[in-house]
């Protein structure tokens, strides 16, 4: 309202006419004279002395009409801007495990893009070996992966959720018929990981500490090769699952339930590594609706 009253009164001043002014701005002339009334008894000044002649502008008149100039100028580019943010083309890629490319990411992508028309997310489902590859020479907006990584320079972190990690076990080993494993259940078992590195530094440690002391940990190239270790026995793999990830379940294994020491369910962090700077906001607002669908998955 404010903003109308204030081209109200610069087109008055402008036509030198109450009448002039009321036809430019398609309304009655009463209509225009309550807009500037209204303006003067929001100020408390006068800005218009009338007369049978017409009218003049008081001091104050004068002064809010230059004002009244550079405001609606500057009102006017920022409201330009905003159409321009609104309306720009705006493509995010996002790079994620394969295992995290399910019904879920699925649905985030479609109700982000419902609420914003002028976004597109480019969802590139990769082995661990491509997502590490991609990652280490930035070609993504937004890597979802699990946390420990290291931040790559122009980007930043964010935990979304848990992931609660299940041993994936030979069916015919003894511990497949328990219903949770503890660390000491699974001394002497090998610790199965899959990496796209040789060192695998973040999911050795994040293993190693759970393990304890002792712990053996066997790094893989692949799938394949992490399946002919544990058909072989002695050996395990942690499966992370649940929101973005869910568990798929394969012949010949049985998945049991990792706890401490003192009986909490293991969990890991899923994180998203997105660059900041350009379409920041919009990064932001998808990693909101990813959050929010992870607490709806609780």
């Amino acid at each position: 309202m404010f903003l109308r009253q204030i081209k109200s009164y610069i087109t008055v001043v402008e036509c030198h006419s109450f009448t002039e002014a009321a036809k430019i701005c398609n309304v009655s002339q009463s209509a225009i004279s309550q807009q500037i009334q209204g303006l003067e008894d929001e100020l408390g000044v006068s800005l218009i002395v009338r007369s049978n002649r017409g009218f003049s502008l008081t001091p104050a008149g004068k002064f809010f009409y230059d004002g009244g100039l550079k405001l609606l100028n500057v009102v006017g580019r920022y409201m330009d801007a905003t159409r321009a943010v609104a309306t720009k083309e705006v493509d995010i890629t996002l790079a994620v495990l394969e295992d995290f490319a399910g019904r879920d990411l699925d649905k985030t992508v479609s109700e982000f893009m419902s609420l914003y028309h002028n976004c597109s997310i480019d969802v590139k489902p990769l082995s661990i070996h491509a997502l590490e590859a991609d990652f280490e020479e930035r070609q993504s907006d937004v890597y979802l992966s699990f946390g420990g990584r290291t931040v790559p320079e122009g980007y930043a972190e964010e935990e979304i959720g848990k992931l609660t990690c299940v041993a994936e076990i030979n069916s015919s080993d003894p511990l497949a018929g328990l219903v949770s494993v503890s660390p000491s259940d699974l001394s002497g078992y090998a610790c199965v990981l899959v990496a796209g590195s040789d060192d695998a530094s973040a999911p050795r440690g994040f293993y190693a500490g759970f393990l304890g002391e002792g712990a053996k940990i066997t790094v893989v190239k692949d799938e394949d090769e992490a399946a002919e270790k544990i058909s072989g026995g002695g050996a395990f793999r942690p499966v992370p699952f649940g929101p973005y990830s869910p568990l798929a379940w394969s012949e010949g294994v049985k998945y049991v339930d990792m706890r401490d020491s003192r009986g909490n369910l293991l969990t890991i962090p899923l994180t998203v590594y997105y660059r900041v700077g350009e379409n920041g906001d919009y990064i932001a607002e998808f990693l909101s609706l990813m959050k929010r669908r992870t607490e709806k998955n609780k």
